[in-house]
This record gives C-alpha cells, structure tokens and sequence, in this order.
C-alpha cells in the first residue's frame, strides 16, 4: 500500500566512539536519550517502525508534526545534563512524500532520501527537505527555516533545496552539510533512480571492508559503473583525500592512466615535473578511494599500475569496474549480475512491479514518456521485454527510450531484431553505450581468434550447455575448448552456473549473428544434434534404474535442446530415424517428468517426417512412446490406433519382446477409455506370456499391475489383491521403483475401498516417498492425492488439506482434467467433514458435470467412496441437497478451491462462491 507521509530519521554524532571510550557511560546515556525520545515522539504522534542501534525512523501523518518533534526533541536533549564524557548530540533529517507500507515498515525512495539528508547533518541540527519546508511554511510556529541552498545528497539522482530548522535559543551555526559539493571528488551525477541493488549493495560492502582493491565483474551494460559510483558516494566522509573516478575506455597505457587521474583530481603537473610524482604527493596524503571504469581492454597495463599504487601508499583503496578480473594478488571479484526479473506467466502490474528490472524499465520510460501509464493490460508485454533483455539496465534503457514511438506489444514483437531497434542511446555516452549491439561488439573483439570461434559456436546451443557437449560441437581439443570457454566466462561473455553454461539471450543473439555471417552454421547444427542424439543413448539405460533422477534432471536442462535438435535432424532424409530415436528412447524421462504435450509433439514430428518409410527399430520404439504419452493426454483413439501399427512394425521386424509391449499397450488404452473391459483384460492376459518368456521383467511388473486394475473394475477384488502383490514382488526384485510405486497407489486405492484404511495409508505413504526420491511429478500429485483421501477417512482434516493443495498445484500446472475433477470429489469430502454442506455439494456438481462433459469414467474402486460422498451430503442437507449440487454444475474447471480450504492457523478463508458460470 502507498502511503503519503511525513518522516524523520535520527542517530547519534560519534556514538561509535563514545561507546568504545566509555561504554559504562554510554549505556546510560543512550537509555536516557531512548527515553526522550520515545516520550518526545509519541507526544507528538510519531509511529516508531524501526531503531538501529541509536538511531530512529519514524513516520508522522504531517510534515508539521515531524518538525515539532524534531524541535520538541532537540530543546529536550539540550536540557538535558549530559556527563561531560558522553556528550548527546542527535541529528536528525525529515522528508515527506510516498512510501510503500509492507509488513510494519516502509520503502521506497521517499526513505532513502530521509536518510540521506540526516547523514548530511550535524549533531544537534536539523534539516529539511524543499517538500517539507513548502508543507510547513506560512504556518505560525515557534521555529524558522533557513535555506542552505541547493545540494547533490549521496543519491545523485537530483539536486534538490536543503534546509535548516533553526529553533530560539538552541545552535544555529553548523560547518557545511556533508554533501557532495562538501567533499574532494569527480563523481557524476545520474539522471535516472538507482534501482534495486540491496542485496548487492550489501556484498560489496562486506567486500571492500576486507580488501583492498575489489574488481566488479559483468557483462556490459548489466550497471557496474553505476553501482561503483552509488557504493563510492556512500563512502564520501570515510575518504578525506577523495573519491575519483577516472573512465578507461579511451586510454591504454599506464602513463595515460596517471595523466588522466592528476586531470580527474585537478593536479597541476609542471613541465620538470611527471604526473607520477604529482600523484606521489597527493595519494600520499589522507585516505583515497580510486575508481577505474572500465578496464576490460587495457588489463596488463591496469595490473601494474594499481599493483604499484597499492603497494606504494597504503590510504589508496581501488574499486575497479571490468568484464573481467584484472589478474592481481589480492583482487577481490565481485560477479555482478543482471537486475531481477519478473515471472513470465505474470497478468498483473502488481505481479512484477516489485521486481528489479520491471522498475527500473518503468522509471526510464516514465523520463522518456511522462503521459504513459502502466495498466494490467501492459504487464504481459512489460515482463517480455524484462525478460528478453535479460534485465540487462542498458538494453531496458534503450527500450525505454522507444516507448515514445512504439507501443509495448509491438517492442516486444520486434525484440528479435533486438540489434537493429536498441540503438539511440544517450549522445553523451561513450560510443560503446550508444546501441545494444555496440554494447557486445566491444567485448566480442577484444577476444583471440579461437575464442571468437567457440563464441559463436556455442549459440547453437539452446537454454544452455554442459561442457561435455560443447566439447563435441566446438571442434576443438577437449583441453582447448576449456580454456576458451574459461576465457568467455572470465570476460562475462558466458554465466556458469552449477557446472552449467549459459548465454544472456541478449548476447546469444550477437553470437548468431556472427555463425551465420561464418558460413558455418548448418556445420555446427549437425554437430550439436549429434551431441544430443549420444546424450540420449548415453541416458536411456539409468532411467529405469536408482539412477534415473540425476539422469532426468540432466534431460529436464537440456530440454530445449533436445526439441533444437529434433528440427535439425528431421530436416535431412538421414536424420530422421535418429530423431525417432532419440525421443522414443527417453519415453520414461517424458513420462516420469509429465512433459507429456510436448514429447507427443516432438514424436508426432519425427514420425510423421519419417512418412512411409521402412519397418525399423528406431519407428518402432517411436510409435509405442507416442501411444503411451498420448494416452496420458486421453488420446484414447489414437493411442489404439498408434499401438496398432505400432505391433504390426514388431510383426514385421520379428521383435517378439515388442509384440508383447504392444499387445499389452493396447490393453492398457482399451481399460483406459472403459468402454471395453473384457477386451482389456484379454490383451493384458494374452500379453503376460509372451513377456514371461522374452524375460521382460519391467514390462511383466506393468502388466500384473494394469490386469488388477482392470479385474477391480470388473469386481474380482481377490484377484486384483495377488496380481499387485505379484507386481510389488518382482519390481523389488528387479529394481524397479517406478513400478513399485504404481503399484502401491493402486493397491492403497483398493485397500481403501475394502475398508482396510490403516492399510491404504501405508500403502499411499510407500508410494510417495518413492515417488519423491525419483522426483516423478505427475505420480506425486497421484500419491498426495490418494494419501489425502485416506485421511479423510480417519478425519485428519488439516493434514488432508495440505496434500490436496499440493497435489492440485501439479495437476492443474499440468492441465490434467481427469485428476482436478477426482480432487474436487476429495475436496467436496472434506468440505462435507468441516460441516460446510452447500459448499461440498457445490462441488460434487461441478465434477459430476465436468466428468460427464468430457467424457471421463470412474473406475469402479472409486465408486465407494463416491457413494459415500452422496450419502454424506443427503445427510448433511437432505432438503437442500439437489438445489446445490445443480448450482454447483454451472461452475467450470476455472475453480480454484484452494483458498476455501486453509489450513487453520496459516490464514482466513473466504465465504465467497468459488465457480464460475
């Protein structure tokens, strides 16, 4: 929430040394000036939302308040009997203006500038914002302002008017305010905010109270000068020799770097003279803090000269800014990222205006184009081109900059051409800040040739890479092809992250172009899909074994190379049986992993690129994997006629092993569609032989579990209890967990419905702790789910309503109809069990016309619990009952019950309807 207020922050001149001469004294001179203050502050209706150490923050609903408690406070210390030792002197300065409420404290830049002007007082003074003073002027009140004139504070966004509370009978005569003017330094003044960056801000300075000389290291564009400078001006009053910056980007040598910081500190060299000699005398003096901007291309001479400064005078700190360390003893490296940024998937401005990136590019937009105000409908396009930028505070300037001329949605469509749009940067800047393309061009050329080559290479890639991929499509020496990548990371043009590497989008985008002007392009597209093929043969083994979860964490990384690789393979008449291939044998990761439209899709392309070619394994392995993932999509049609041609390709090739897989497939789509049960189990029973025999123990553990399921359907309860013990029996033996898993969660279903509750939620809990340590989403939510419905029937209600929250989360992320319906059945029980009649009966409607609108069965171990369900709402509300269970049919799956359903102690639920008609 966005406040208007007024507020007024204090601390204590010198208390750090007062505490460290008289620490007994100290103690109780600080609970006295606590004591005032607290007295003084709520007599005048101040809100204490924060203390830190001996300072006050304190926010007040008018300017005048604040400065009557700021007066009022003052002639309290000054009557105050100090002991002559400890001596209290608070300075204080107020501000107004808006400020964000969150969680009992307040942020923004209305803060910081509070903050800013108390630090440029003195003990026992007062000063005051231009926004105060006009508050508070024209009132009668015992106390003046006195203007100190127009000062840049240490934010350096802007110059604004100073002034001094001056009170009858309390000191009027200060030295000058600490403020920029007040002290030796070169630093520049900003134009824009300086945006987020706490965190950071927090690093360095944790950074530079250790070291001596810290190097800020990113790619360009990502803010180190600004940050250096910001971070610089915070330490103005530690530096009494001065803070100077001097800019790099034109010089080369170590001569000129001394002639240009003499230049920068307006020392006068005479013509017997040298500017070494000059800067002897004068960084031989008080402490100095030197900042190099921008050393990426003069690193060699840069080390000497700050190697020497450092050891020659020990009062000269060194924060230098680089796309890569300088290479000293002693060097501290700060990595400095891009700004954060905001969740694609995000429809509203509240959902991103906290974020870094999308703050920044909004303050910029707003310097650019005043009349244009952010709306909902803007925070789609806003999050894209954050995001497409990479938070890069460079590029979002640019694109700020076209706000003027273009609108959103069209600076997001043109974000492809990113390099030919991003230009028009500030005149003033140096060449290399004037467009994005610029930008990247000056690190791309100060690489070696072979670098240049990896660089461009590695653009193949998509999402990212690992270093034994790279080795195979850079061409080069595994040893050398290190060492250049080494080279890339070292000069920001590469992030590695968890023996991961990665381009910013930004910089993938020059690396293209400079491929595709090589002439080498479809060259490395056959090397890099040929990379992926090896990595899928290389991990299909592990995915049934201990294993599989490294394994498919792997894959789930390389995801969007794998989909680059397919388009590179289909497009050559030699390569689409290796894209057949290559999705067919990862069949578990898509399943396990539930990528389940996109695998189908990937499949459906290979296949159909294959057209009528010959019977082969690689199409055989590929039909069944697309018949299997499109029944999870209840494909149910397809999937029968997929399996179909997918057993006559096993007819054809003689594979008696794929035969048996694909008349047991077929079983599985016929029970999964429930139309024909009896055919289900004939083709489950006709399968188990054949797989006996070809010693398919994965396949025979499927099967067992698959023919109980559909014996439960058909009412043998006894025999669906031995097929799954059957099952559960060999997949231990084997090791196949996932097999295991499944069957457990049936087994606890069945177990459930037999009444044996005890059972099913051992069963369930089995289940998931395996599904867990395989990390198979789509069979946790199933387990959670299952797990939850046991509960309910032992009234667990709390620890019920957590497992279906979760489990719902993944379903409905996942767009599963089928198991969001069944939840809403388990959510009506629970909201049946909490007494909450007409919201359970609203919700069996919804699932009952769900289920009958898209057509999807209930298995008959599940039709237990559904009679017990309507029994339980007859009896809750026996004349109310058909009225809501038919409101509850007008709602769609667009309900989220969730929020109805907190577990107490976390937070209110709401009483509100939940469907939607």
């Amino acid at each position: 929430m966005i406040v208007d207020s007024a507020f007024l922050f204090s601390d204590i001149e010198g208390s750090t040394r007062l505490w460290e001469l008289f620490p007994e004294a100290m103690q109780r001179a600080l609970a006295r000036h606590d004591e005032l203050m607290r007295e003084v502050l709520a007599a005048h209706g101040g809100d204490i939302f924060k203390t830190i150490g001996d300072a006050f923050c304190v926010r007040f609903q008018t300017a005048r308040q604040a400065v009557e408690a700021a007066v009022a406070i003052q002639q309290a210390l000054h009557a105050e009997d100090w002991p002559a030792e400890t001596p209290i002197r608070v300075r204080m300065g107020i501000h107004a203006g808006p400020a964000e409420s969150r969680d009992d404290d307040f942020f923004g830049s209305t803060l910081n500038r509070t903050a800013r002007i108390m630090g440029a007082g003195h003990g026992s003074q007062v000063l005051a914002s231009a926004e105060v003073e006009s508050r508070v002027s024209g009132l009668s009140l015992p106390f003046t302002f006195q203007t100190l004139g127009v000062h840049r504070l240490r934010d350096l966004q802007r110059s604004s008017e100073i002034f001094q509370v001056n009170v009858p009978g309390l000191a009027a005569d200060f030295p000058p305010i600490r403020t920029m003017e007040s002290m030796p330094s070169n630093l520049p003044q900003f134009l824009g905010a300086f945006v987020g960056r706490q965190r950071e801000m927090a690093r360095l300075r944790e950074e530079f109270g250790q070291n001596r000389l810290v190097t800020i290291v990113g790619p360009g564009g990502c803010g180190k000068t600004r940050i250096s400078v910001e971070f610089a001006a915070e330490r103005l009053d530690s530096f009494p020799g001065g803070v100077w910056i001097i800019e790099l980007a034109k010089l080369q040598t170590e001569e000129e770097l001394s002639v240009a910081l003499c230049e920068a500190m307006n020392l006068r060299v005479g013509p017997e003279d040298s500017p070494d000699r000059a800067l002897q005398s004068q960084l031989s003096g008080g402490r100095t803090l030197l900042l190099l901007d921008n050393c990426e291309h003069m690193l060699d001479a840069v080390a000497r000269w700050t190697e020497r400064a450092l050891r020659q005078f020990s009062t000269v700190r060194v924060l230098s800014t680089s796309r890569e360390p300088i290479g000293i003893n002693g060097e501290a490296v700060f990595r400095l990222s891009s700004l954060g940024l905001p969740d694609e998937n995000a429809t509203k401005l509240s959902d991103i205006i906290a974020t870094e990136s999308v703050r920044m590019f909004l303050d910029r937009v707003a310097a650019v184009s005043p009349d244009f105000v952010p709306v909902d409908a803007h925070a789609r396009s806003i999050a894209q081109i954050c995001l497409r930028l990479d938070g890069i505070p460079l590029a979002l300037e640019l694109a700020a900059s076209r706000v003027r001329a273009m609108p959103l949605d069209a600076l997001v469509d043109r974000l492809d051409d990113r390099f030919k749009v991003l230009t028009g940067g500030s005149r003033t800047a140096l060449p290399k800040h004037q467009t994005l393309k610029a930008l990247i061009e000056w690190s791309h050329e100060l690489l070696e040739d072979d670098a240049k080559i990896l660089f461009r290479r590695l653009a193949v890639f998509a999402g990212g890479w690992r270093i034994e991929e790279a080795e195979r499509v850079s061409d080069f020496d595994p040893w050398d092809t290190l060492d250049h990548l080494t080279k890339l990371v070292d000069r920001s043009l590469v992030v590695f992250d968890e023996q991961r590497y990665r381009f910013l989008e930004t910089i993938r985008e020059y690396a293209l172009l400079k491929l595709r002007e090589s002439g080498e392009e479809e060259e490395v597209a056959q090397r890099h899909a040929q990379a992926f093929v090896q990595l899928s043969e290389e991990a299909e083994p592990h995915l049934s074994t201990p294993e599989a979860n490294l394994w498919m964490n792997t894959l789930d990384q390389e995801r969007k190379n794998l989909h680059k690789a397919v388009e590179t393979l289909v497009a050559q008449p030699d390569g689409q049986r290796q894209a057949m291939a290559m999705v067919g044998r990862l069949i578990w990761f898509w399943d396990v992993r539930a990528h389940w439209s996109e695998s189908v899709a990937l499949l459906e392309r290979s296949i159909t690129a294959y057209g009528d070619g010959p019977p082969c394994p690689e199409l055989l392995g590929a039909l069944r994997a697309w018949g299997l993932l499109s029944l999870n999509l209840r494909r149910f049609t397809s999937a029968i006629e997929i399996f179909e041609r997918n057993r006559q390709v096993a007819i054809d090739l003689g594979d008696p092993l794929a035969d048996g897989r694909a008349i047991h497939n077929l079983g599985l789509a016929h029970m999964r569609r429930g139309e024909d049960l009896a055919a289900a189990k004939r083709l489950f029973e006709e399968a188990i032989p054949i797989m006996e025999a070809q010693s398919d123990s994965v396949g025979l553990c499927r099967a067992y579990s698959n023919l109980a399921l559909t014996s439960t359907d058909l009412g043998d309860l006894d025999a669906a209890t031995a097929l799954y013990g059957k099952s559960l029996k060999l997949s231990k033996e084997v090791g196949d967990e996932r097999s295991a898993a499944i069957a457990l969660n049936n087994l606890g279903t069945l177990q459930l419905s037999r009444g044996d509750v005890l059972g099913a939620i051992g069963s369930h809990r089995q289940a998931l702790e395996i599904r867990l340590r395989i990390n198979e989403t789509s069979g946790i939510a199933a387990s959670k789910h299952n797990l939850a419905q046991s509960l309910l029937h032992q009234s667990r209600l709390d620890e019920a309503a957590e497992l279906l929250a979760e489990a719902w989360a993944i379903r409905r992320e996942a767009s599963e109809i089928e198991a969001q319906i069944d939840l809403l059945e388990s959510y009506a029980f629970l909201a049946l069990a909490q007494g909450r009649a007409e919201l359970g009966c609203n919700l069996i409607g919804c699932a009952e016309e769900q289920r009958s609108e898209h057509g999807i069965r209930r298995h008959a171990v599940d039709q237990s619990d559904m009679d017990h369900l309507l029994s339980l709402a007859r009896e809750a509300a026996p004349e109310d009952m058909d009225e809501w269970i038919a409101a509850g049919r007008k709602w769609t799956l667009a309900v989220d019950p969730r929020p109805y359903f907190i577990v107490e102690g976390t937070d209110e639920g709401v009483e509100e309807p939940l469907g939607t008609c």
